[in-house]
């Protein structure tokens, strides 16, 4: 559970007019299921905000071998995501990543793209074990 903008702070634009932010509350869930070489990892996430109807994730995300990740997930109010991410080696991976809208604004946008490039840097010299990846 999260939420955003906890002084909801002032915004002014140009004109002098001024409102606050709204607070945006985040709800995360998700397990991983080991079978073989394959993580399977089924999310949910459920959005809410002020003046705004509640959102809803679900996403199915699978990672093989422990380099590959391949998932897709809809969203409830907007459309549909595929990505992809591939660790190169231990510290480096490139990934890929679709948005396509079902909506009208969607339609319109004609989708968006997102490339990821990441590179770990292990200060410490130690190797950590995240929990929620086994």
């Amino acid at each position: 559970v999260s939420t955003t903008h906890l002084n909801r702070g002032r915004m002014t634009d140009f004109t002098s007019d001024s409102s606050r932010q709204a607070n945006h509350y985040f709800i995360t869930m998700g397990k991983s299921y080991k079978g073989g070489q394959t993580i399977v990892n089924p999310v949910l996430l459920i959005k809410s905000a002020k003046n705004a109807p509640p959102s809803l994730d679900l996403g199915l995300n699978f990672r093989i071998k422990e380099r590959w990740w391949l998932g897709f997930s809809f969203r409830s109010s907007y459309g549909v995501v595929v990505l992809s991410q591939y660790h190169i080696n231990e510290r480096l991976r490139l990934g890929y990543a679709y948005d396509h809208g079902t909506n009208g604004i969607g339609r319109a946008g004609g989708g968006s793209h997102e490339v990821l490039f990441g590179y770990d840097i292990n200060i410490s010299g130690s190797k950590i074990s995240m929990p929620r990846y086994l």
